[in-house]
Parts: C-alpha cells; sequence; structure tokens
C-alpha cells in the first residue's frame, strides 16, 4: 500500500505546485501538453521503479518446494530425412547506378533428425532423456509398441531415410515408476510474518549452513542422512514412493536421519534453520543407534491434524529402519490423512515491508519527478518559452 501511495501522491503534489508556480503559468495549451507530459512520464516511471521496490522488499515472502510426479510414457524416434525448401540471394548483375543487383532463388535440402529419447510426464512436458536412460526403462517396463513413423524425403540424389517411433508405457505399478522431481515457487507467508506460527528463533547464517534448506539447495531427495547408511535401492523406493503420491496429494516426504548420539534437540534446530517445513513438506526426523534401531522419532508438517504425523511416529520408534516399511506407512495413511495447506488459511497474517524500502521508495519518486521536469522543460519542449509560446532559433540580420 506504502508504494501506491507513493506512485500517486508525489505526483500529485508535483502537478499541484505546477499549477500555482508563477515560473509555469497554465495559460497555453502548449502549457497544457508540458503538464500532461510530465504527469505521464512521471507517474509512469515513478509505478515502473516503485514495482521493483515491492519485489525487493517482499522478496522472503516466496519460498521453495519439491513436487514430486512420474513419468507416464517414453518415446524412442529413429532418424529419419527430409527434404526442405530453402531461399538465397544471388547476384544477377548491376543496375545503371552500378549496385549489384539480387534475385532470390529457391533450392531443396536433405536435413536429419534424430534419433531421439524423450519422456512424458503427468503434466504433459516432455523433455528428453539418453538412450542409456530409455533402454532402462523399456527394459523394465517392456511393453515397447511401434505407433509410427516418419516417412523421409530427400533433395536431389541423397537417400531419403525413415524413421520408426516407438512407445513404452508406465505399466501403472509402483516399483515400475520413473520418478521426476521438480522445484517450484508459493507464497509462504508464514515465513515471512514476524508472528510466525511456529514460534521459532529467527535462526543465524552458521545454523542454516549446517543445516541448508533442501529445496533451496535443488535437493529433491526423499532422504537426508547426517551419518547413519542406507542401501540405495530403497532409497529409490523412497523416490518412487513420492513420485506415486505426488500430483495427487502434492506432498513431498522427507526422512531426516541422524546418529541417535546426537540427541533429539538436533530436530529443533533444523526446523529453526530451515525456518520450519514447506508447505506440502512431511518430515520424519529419525535418531539411529548401532544396531540400526530407532531411538527417537519425530514427524512435523503444516497440518492442523496430527494424526498422520503420530500414526508414522508410533509406527516407526523403537524398530530396526527399514525405509520399505516406510514406504508401506506412507502409501497407507497419507491417503487418508495428509491435506495440504492453502493460501487462505493464512490470510490473517501480516507481512510487514521495512520503513528503509518505503523511504528508498520515496527518494526515488522524488527524483523521477525531478528529472522528467528538467527532461519536459528543457529537452522535448525545449523551443518553447515560459508562456508557451514558440521561440524562433534563427537569427535575424
Amino acid at each position: 500500500m506504502i508504494f501506491v501511495l507513493i506512485v500517486l501522491l508525489v505526483p500529485l503534489v508535483t502537478a499541484v505546485g505546477i499549477l500555482i508556480s508563477p515560473w509555469w503559468p497554465f495559460i497555453k495549451i502548449v502549457n497544457r501538453k508540458k503538464f500532461a507530459c510530465l504527469i505521464t512520464i512521471g507517474v509512469l516511471a515513478s509505478a515502473f521503479t516503485c514495482f521493483f521496490f515491492y519485489l525487493g522488499a517482499t522478496r522472503n515472502l516466496y519460498s521453495k518446494e519439491v513436487w514430486n510426479f512420474k513419468i507416464t510414457s517414453i518415446t524412442h524416434e529413429e532418424k529419419w530425412t527430409e527434404e526442405e525448401m530453402r531461399t538465397r540471394q544471388v547476384a544477377t548483375g548491376t543496375d545503371s547506378k552500378g549496385d549489384t543487383t539480387y534475385t532470390t532463388e529457391i533450392y531443396y535440402v536433405t536435413e536429419s533428425y534424430g534419433p531421439y529419447w524423450k519422456k512424458y510426464d503427468e503434466y504433459d512436458d516432455v523433455s528428453y532423456i539418453s538412450q542409456e536412460t530409455y533402454n532402462r526403462w523399456k527394459n523394465k517396463w517392456k511393453n515397447e509398441k511401434r505407433i509410427g513413423i516418419h516417412k523421409g524425403s530427400a533433395a536431389g540424389w541423397d537417400k531419403a531415410i525413415s524413421g520408426q517411433i516407438f512407445q513404452c508405457d508406465w505399466p501403472r505399478t509402483l516399483l515400475t515408476i520413473y520418478p521426476n522431481q521438480k522445484i517450484t515457487k508459493y507464497k509462504n507467508k508464514v515465513r515471512a510474518s514476524r508472528t510466525s506460527i511456529f514460534k521459532l528463533p529467527k535462526p543465524s547464517k552458521q545454523l542454516k549452513k549446517q543445516f541448508p534448506r533442501p529445496a533451496d539447495e535443488k535437493n529433491t531427495s526423499p532422504l537426508i542422512t547426517y551419518g547413519p547408511k542406507f542401501n540405495p535401492n530403497d532409497v529409490f523406493l523412497l523416490e518412487q514412493t513420492n513420485a506415486f503420491l505426488g500430483k495427487k496429494y502434492q506432498i513431498h516426504t522427507i526422512l531426516v536421519a541422524f546418529k541417535a548420539s546426537v540427541g533429539r534437540d538436533v530436530i529443533r534446530k533444523v526446523l529453526t534453520a530451515w525456518e520450519w517445513t514447506n508447505k506440502n513438506e512431511l518430515v520424519t526426523f529419525v535418531g539411529i543407534d548401532e544396531n540400526s534401531k530407532v531411538q527417537w522419532c519425530e514427524t512435523h508438517s503444516w497440518m492442523d491434524n496430527k494424526t498422520i504425523e503420530a500414526t508414522i511416529r508410533d509406527k516407526i520408534i523403537n524398530q530396526k529402519i527399514d525405509l520399505k516399511y516406510v514406504s508401506k506407512l506412507l502409501l497407507d495413511f497419507v491417503p487418508k490423512y495428509w491435506d495440504r495447506k492453502h493460501f487462505k488459511d493464512f490470510d490473517y497474517l501480516q507481512i510487514d515491508i521495512h520503513w528503509a524500502w518505503g523511504l528508498a521508495g520515496f527518494m526515488s519518486v522524488v527524483l523521477i519527478m525531478l528529472v522528467t521536469f528538467l527532461l519536459v522543460e528543457y529537452k522535448i519542449f525545449e523551443d518553447v518559452d515560459v508562456f508557451g509560446n514558440k521561440i524562433n532559433k534563427r537569427r535575424k540580420y
């Protein structure tokens, strides 16, 4: 709101000052042009400047989060050729002035395309993958079929090459999921507000460096470990679980593992460094002893209903850590109890803009109006006198 007032009030005060100023009387039509020019340029430039000040003031309002989804199909397009028309300029001679004349000539070339290997996800986005990746999932899905052909053509005496198109579709079973993730941004009023509902202290730079936020570091993994080791295949199963639940439930599950000897106080340190979890995160903290047994466990999210958090904690604590079992718990309980928070749930939170941003915006707009005045008076209307009369710059003899 403060930036809107600055954009409106400063030009308005300038306009009033001009209207009552004896140095720029509002008499002739050209003065009206000056007036309109000054206000229009000033307001537009001020609005543009204040918009960027507003973005700077509210930059901490946006947070990054991980979205999980699965690949629904992969395709392979063999190499093929196409005859394509081109044009070029060819010199034909010279004209009467000696300049070279040209004519447009049409010619044909043979262009090669492919081979391509692509993946298609749940959001209908397509991207390229390697041949090795395609073959790995083709062998896993075992349902490749030919779905078309690029009929080749060629120019001149080149050989035309046709390329077949193959496709594999996800078999719709958990263990055959090809998981994918991306980082997105959302408005986080909780983290940006001075009165955070999670009652956490402001994190130090050292704490943030010790426990960096996963999404901020582009870490999309479902496992973050500070010591304990895990089977990569079991970690991949958690990725598949996230992908299975991802789009429908808009959830990103994370297991954060420590050695039990560290103590559960580390949980609050991590949450402070992260400034709490993200809106779509379900984070489970575990302390694991030398026998792979979970000695302490806490699960955190933004949810008001803590059923899923309590259930996962009770099922894991005092048990040997087993990522396959964790995956099964998530598949069982997320559909029953998970509910991602929405923006409207936190409309009551007020985001304070530091006074320095407002002051910088005000000073910038004042400077813009001054520069605009000088520009209008001495550049745009430099051949008009104070009364709006044209100045004859020709010297009379």
